[in-house]
C-alpha cells in the first residue's frame, strides 16, 4: 500500500505456510527512504506491516522478525516498536499485540519476578496461549532467559514463568539456564539448557513439559553411541517437538572416543553427518548446523541443510523434498533458500505437512516464493491400458492425510478432454483390476462415490476438495 506499491522487492526471507495454504514472508524493499532497505510483512500478497510506516498501538514499527503462520492462517511475528534508538519488542498476531517488553512477569505463585526484556522466540498454541523465550529483568541482578506463558483469551492477564533459572524441578534438578525453546501447536513445551542434577552435577538436557527427554550419556540412535552434548547449536533451530512429545534434533554423539553429528527423529536415526540420509543414495549431508527444524502433526521431521554439493536442501525425514534440479512451474530449481537470512531458522512446512513454503531461484531466471503442495498417500499402479485420448489417466492427492487436517484435494490428470468423470473410493486396492469401458477399475469390496460429476475441459483434468 502507499509508497510500497511503486518500489520493487529486493529480497525475500523467512517464509512460512499454514495448513490451509496461507503463506507469509518478509520482503525487503526501498520504499521508506531512498537507498534504505526496509522489510514488509506480506501475507497472501497483502502487506500486513511495513517497517518505518506501520503503527502498532500508536507506535512506529521499527523491526519485523521471525514470521510464522499458524494452522488457522494467522501470522505470528516479533516486532520492535517505538523510538528508533530504543524500541520495545512485542509479540504480534496479524496486527494484534499479544505480549510486550516491560510487561510485569510473574512466577507460578503470582509474585512479580521482574519485567519482560528482549524476546527471542514466540509461539501461539491452539488453546490460546502465547509462549515465549524472553529475558526477564529482575529488580536487582542480571537478566536471564525464561520460558513465559500468557493466556491470550482473557483480557489483562500477565505472563508468568513456567521454566527458568533457579527453578527446582520435581525430579530434584535445578535449572541453571534455558538456551532454546520449541512449542507444538497443542502446547507441548520442549526446552534445551543446562542444570544441576539431583546429585549436584552440571549437565545439558532436553526436557519436554518439564520431564528429561535427553541428557549427556544417554544412548543415541547410532550403534554404540551416546549423546555427548544434546545439540550442536545454542539456538532453538537445532530441535523441534511434535504433538506427542517426539523430538527431532541435530546432536553430537560419541562412540569409542570419536564424536560425530547426527540428525535424529525421536529414537530413529535420519542421517549421520557426512553420510547419505538413511535408506537413500542421495548426496551426503554436509552442513546442517543452524538450519531449521520442525515436526509435523504426522510426527515427521522437516529440516534444512547443505549437501556435499553445497546445495541447500529441504528434507522431510530422509526424503529430499526440495533441491536443485527439481521441476517447478515449467522450469527447474537452481537454488533453494537463496534469500537474505536463508536458510537458517527456516520453518518450511505447514504443521500438517501439506504445504512447503520456500524461496527458490529457477533456471529461467525467476526468483521468488514457492508454495508447493505435497503429494500424500501411497503410489499405486492401476493398469496400462490407454483411454480414448491415447494415454492412461492418473490421480494425485495433495494436502493433509489427517482427519480434520484440511485441506485434502484429489486431482485427476491426463484425462480425455471434454469428458465427465467421478471419483470412486474403497478400502480395498485390486492391482489386477476389472476391465471397464476402455480402462480398469482397481478397487474392490464396498465401493463409494464422492459427490460431484466433474468435467475435464480442454486441459483434460479435474479436481475435488474432499471433506
Amino acid at each position: 500500500p502507499g509508497a510500497s506499491d511503486t518500489a520493487p522487492l529486493i529480497a525475500l526471507r523467512t517464509p512460512g505456510g499454514g495448513n490451509d495454504g496461507t503463506w507469509a514472508t518478509l520482503a525487503g524493499n526501498l520504499s521508506f527512504a531512498p537507498g534504505f532497505a526496509t522489510n514488509l510483512l506480506v501475507k497472501n500478497g497483502t502487506v500486513l506491516l511495513e517497517e518505518g510506516v506501520s503503527r502498532l498501538e500508536g507506535r512506529v514499527v521499527r523491526v519485523i522478525e521471525q514470521p510464522s503462520v499458524l494452522a488457522d492462517g494467522r501470522v505470528l511475528t516479533i516486532c520492535a516498536i517505538g523510538s528508533l534508538s530504543f524500541p520495545d519488542e512485542v509479540v504480534v498476531l496479524d496486527d494484534q499485540v499479544l505480549l510486550r517488553e516491560d510487561d510485569t512477569a510473574l512466577d507460578r505463585a503470582g509474585n512479580a519476578i521482574g519485567t519482560v526484556g528482549g524476546i527471542r522466540e514466540a509461539f501461539v498454541t491452539d488453546d490460546g496461549r502465547v509462549i515465549v523465550l524472553a529475558f526477564v529483568r529482575p529488580a536487582s541482578g542480571p537478566s536471564e532467559l525464561h520460558v513465559l506463558a500468557q493466556d491470550i483469551t482473557t483480557v489483562a492477564t500477565l505472563p508468568f514463568s513456567i521454566f527458568g533459572p533457579g527453578d527446582v524441578l520435581p525430579d530434584g534438578a535445578t535449572v541453571i539456564n534455558v538456551l532454546g525453546l520449541d512449542v507444538s501447536a497443542n502446547g507441548r513445551v520442549a526446552t534445551y539448557g543446562s542444570e544441576f542434577s539431583p546429585t549436584g552435577m552440571a549437565r545439558t538436557v532436553y526436557r519436554v513439559d518439564g520431564d528429561v527427554e535427553i541428557q549427556n550419556g544417554d544412548p543415541a540412535p547410532l550403534p554404540g553411541a551416546t549423546y555427548r552434548t544434546p545439540t550442536s547449536t545454542f539456538s532453538s533451530s537445532g530441535f523441534a517437538v511434535s504433538p506427542s512429545g517426539r523430538l527431532g534434533l541435530l546432536a553430537t554423539v560419541e562412540s569409542g572416543g570419536v564424536t560425530t553429528e547426527i540428525v535424529a527423529s525421536g529414537d530413529v536415526l535420519v542421517t549421520e553427518i557426512g553420510q547419505s540420509p538413511i535408506g537413500t543414495n542421495d548426496p551426503a549431508v554436509a552442513f546442517p548446523a543452524g538450519a531449521g527444524f520442525d515436526m509435523t502433526l504426522d510426527e515427521e521431521l522437516a529440516w534444512v541443510a547443505r549437501d556435499e554439493n553445497l546445495d541447500y536442501v529441504v528434507y522431510l525425514e530422509g526424503e529430499r523434498l526440495l533441491a536443485p534440479g527439481m521441476p517447478v512451474d515449467g522450469s527447474t530449481v537452481v537454488r533453494a533458500g537463496v534469500g537474505s537470512g536463508q536458510p537458517g531458522f527456516v520453518h518450511p512446512l505447514s504443521t500438517n505437512g501439506g504445504f512447503l513454503t520456500e524461496i527458490v531461484e529457477l533456471a529461467d531466471g525467476r526468483r521468488g516464493l514457492l508454495l508447493m503442495q505435497r503429494s500424500i498417500g501411497a503410489s499405486l499402479s492401476c493398469g496400462t491400458v490407454p483411454h480414448s485420448g491415447g494415454v492412461t489417466a492418473a490421480i494425485d492427492a495433495t494436502g493433509s492425510d489427517l482427519a480434520g487436517g484440511k485441506p485434502l484435494t484429489l486431482v485427476a490428470t491426463d484425462l480425455p478432454s471434454g469428458t465427465f468423470g467421478i471419483f470412486l473410493t474403497s478400502r480395498v486396492f485390486d492391482a489386477g483390476g476389472m476391465s471397464v469401458a476402455s480402462g480398469q477399475l482397481c478397487i474392490a469390496g464396498t465401493i463409494g462415490r464422492l459427490p460431484g460429476v466433474l468435467g475435464s475441459g480442454t486441459a483434460g483434468s479435474f479436481e475435488l476438495d474432499v471433506d
